[in-house]
């Protein structure tokens, strides 16, 4: 794929396409062993010796799922630089759609993950035509073309950043509204504008999987779009399972990692190409997800993200920044997908409980009836209520000036005399 290297926000920095051509020899060599089918893009770095244990256990998960589906009659849209007319006899794509519109493209890094993806064409001189196998062949696939070519010199600065969001943003809809049930999207970054994220939200109301690269960027960055919610933020590792510095920032967007090492493909001129970066780690998360949706139509996008989320095989037993909640295993995440599958589905809308007809007690009652209510109704009930209140007012009034009664035979009792003072001494 074609990624950001580190720049502001906003600010499309300097990118290049991360593949090289292969030569005559190894094309060959590698066209060979494709054919033979470990696990289709990574046979032959694992045929060589070259894979860590952790990669390796990855290319048998995905062996395994593929005998299980290949993406059958799923929908996948692929928002990026475009889709050459390179993939292989037989694969199901729409005619692309462009929304950028820049002049003479090259459509280089949305050719090559393709190619992963559905396999591809490769002419090798003096040997002839020799078809790459695609993990997805039989699922559809609807190109979209919201990015302009990234080259050597950077990318066009013709087209605005405002430009790019719209593009993104109408990319997003017409996938949406053309039946995806997976969207890849090749840009990391959200532009300036925001109807980006609002088409993000567009496909999860219509229960739409978005898959894009956590990509290179400050960490937890709200400017991306796995920092948005619902979307599936997938990493790259190298050979040995380590975070792919150059292309994933450690962040909490991360939830789960795939491989990103050079792998195989078959490029926008019809030539076999060495590809790494974002897009090799996307085709084979984004191949994953296709094929549970296709297993299983009835799950919902965020099942499916919790089929390849509590599947991933994390050495560590627990999530981390690093590598998300661990190594991709498409094969677990079809298991886990049956069980999810198992479950009783939770209503869209609350069941009657009661029926119409039930009741509490014997028959139903009649129906309420309003009355009209006359002046002379509320002028009566006036009066009323103000007796009511005098009455009790008059009540109050003669407690209050009730007097003791004296009880008929009752002794009266006289208050004593004041006794005379004695007489003075001279008077004796």
């Amino acid at each position: 794929m074609l990624t950001r290297a580190h720049g502001r926000p906003h600010a499309r920095p300097h990118a290049r396409p991360h593949a090289r051509a292969l030569h005559r020899g190894v094309a060959v060599a590698l066209a060979a062993a494709l054919t033979v089918v470990l696990a289709p893009p990574l046979a032959p770095a694992a045929r060589a010796g070259g894979l860590g244990p952790n990669v390796k256990q990855m290319t048998r998960d995905l062996r395994d799922a593929g005998r299980q589906t290949h993406g059958d009659g799923a929908k996948i849209a692929l928002l990026s630089d475009g889709v050459a007319d390179v993939l292989a006899k037989g694969a199901h794509v729409q005619h692309e759609k462009d929304f950028i519109r820049t002049a003479h493209p090259k459509r280089q890094g949305g050719t090559m993950l393709a190619s992963l993806m559905f396999g591809a064409k490769m002419e090798i001189p003096d040997a002839g035509e020799l078809t790459l196998p695609g993990l997805i062949k039989d699922a559809e696939l609807i190109p979209v073309r919201v990015q302009p070519d990234l080259g050597p010199k950077g990318p066009d600065a013709s087209v605005s950043n405002d430009r790019m969001d719209g593009a993104l943003a109408d990319g997003l809809r017409y996938a949406v509204d053309h039946g995806a049930r997976v969207i890849v999207v090749t840009e990391s970054w959200l532009y300036e504008g925001g109807r980006a994220a609002t088409e993000i939200a567009y496909a999860q109301s219509k229960d739409v999987l978005v898959v894009a690269p956590v990509g290179i960027h400050s960490p937890d960055s709200p400017d991306t779009f796995t920092m948005t919610p619902g979307v599936l933020g997938v990493g790259d590792v190298d050979k040995d399972g380590d975070r792919y510095g150059k292309f994933t920032t450690a962040s909490s967007a991360l939830m789960v990692s795939a491989y990103g090492d050079e792998l195989p493909t078959v490029g926008h001129d019809g030539e076999g190409w060495l590809f790494w970066g974002d897009g090799p780690a996307l085709a084979l998360v984004a191949s994953a997800a296709v094929m549970v949706r296709a297993a299983y139509p009835k799950l919902t996008a965020p099942q499916v993200t919790e089929a390849i989320t509590s599947s991933a095989r994390h050495p560590k037993g627990h999530y981390t920044t690093d590598l998300g909640f661990g190594y991709l295993n498409a094969s677990g995440a079809l298991t886990k997908a049956a069980n999810l599958a198992k479950r009783p589905p939770l209503p869209e809308k609350a069941g009657q409980t009661i029926a119409d007809g039930a009741h509490f007690g014997g028959r139903t009652p009649g129906r309420v009836r309003a009355v009209p209510v006359t002046l002379t109704w509320f002028g009566g009930f006036g009066a009323l209520t103000g007796a009511g209140v005098l009455l009790i007012g008059a009540a109050v009034w003669l407690i209050a000036r009730r007097r003791p009664v004296p009880v008929a035979g009752a002794a009266t009792v006289a208050a004593p005399e004041e006794t005379p003072p004695p007489p003075a001494a001279d008077e004796a």
